[in-house]
């Protein structure tokens, strides 16, 4: 199971730093400076959406829905991978439980996002109500991330000192 971590790790990592450097300075380029959907981890408003959407090129939109978007495909189940299988390894089994839930509905929201803003970038006049939906699963998705990365670190840690006494 440690092996599948760690492979889940350097692949998760790849992406992101793939993305960090590549797609997301491009999209916030063609939006005129403005942060894309997926970097608003606390969400958007209605006028937040319109104004990137009013902002972003078509050069943006094509670099949204292609290249990033096929990235995003895949990142959401590598980085749940790598939290289920780290809470796996770190924690017992109903704290394990519960935050292997948080990952899993982490990832289901990442993938909700992905197609929500595929709409937002796609429609001519996107409602408040579909703002609203991809706004949530953004936050959503970025507050299991957060609880995911901080569970690894406090276990990692733990587990750390663990060995020292135990040395």
């Amino acid at each position: 199971m440690k092996v599948v971590f760690w492979v889940a790790v350097l692949v998760a990592a790849a992406i992101y730093l793939t993305m960090t450097v590549w797609t997301m300075p491009l999209l916030m380029a063609e939006g005129e400076g403005l942060r894309p959907f997926d970097l608003r981890p606390f969400g958007y408003t209605s006028a937040e959406a319109r104004e990137y959407l009013a902002a972003i090129t078509e050069e943006g939109i094509a670099v949204y829905l292609g290249p990033q978007h096929m990235m995003d495909r895949v990142y959401p189940a590598v980085l749940a991978l790598m939290f289920v299988t780290g809470e796996l390894i770190l924690f017992r089994r109903w704290l394990a439980a519960a935050l292997i839930a948080v990952a899993l509905i982490g990832a289901g929201a990442d993938y909700m996002e992905n197609g929500l803003v595929a709409r937002l970038l796609t429609e001519n006049a996107p409602g408040d109500a579909l703002i609203g939906r991809a706004s949530l699963a953004t936050a959503v998705k970025s507050i299991c991330a957060t609880i995911g990365f901080v569970a690894l670190i406090v276990g990692g840690l733990r587990a750390g000192v663990a060995r020292l006494r135990g040395a």
